[in-house]
């Protein structure tokens, strides 16, 4: 079940660097590290306090509310921020048949 979770800070890195130049890169990960370890050292307390209060479930009421709160920011990201300037430049790209 962790597991699943585990893949999106790589998946979110990785789609960051997409929309940032060479420059912005380093600044953007020391970032998104920062905002991964406050998770990381947060989100256990607070699951288990929504465990706590609601029982075992809990975790799973609270998983999913964090992830609730995240698909607004990506939906929106996508709407206004369209493909990124690096589309299609990446090693898969070259690799299509």
């Amino acid at each position: 079940y962790g597991g699943i979770n585990f893949a999106l800070y790589p998946l979110a890195l990785a789609h960051t660097n997409d929309y940032l130049s060479a420059e912005q890169v380093v600044p953007a990960a020391a970032g998104m590290i920062l905002a991964y370890s406050l998770g990381a050292s947060i989100g256990p307390f607070l699951a288990g306090q929504t465990m706590a209060t609601v029982g075992p479930e809990g975790l799973f009421i609270y998983t999913a509310a964090v992830m609730h709160c995240s698909v607004p920011s990506r939906c929106c990201a996508q709407f206004y921020g369209g493909r990124s300037p690096n589309h299609g430049r990446g090693v898969l790209s070259r690799c299509r048949a």
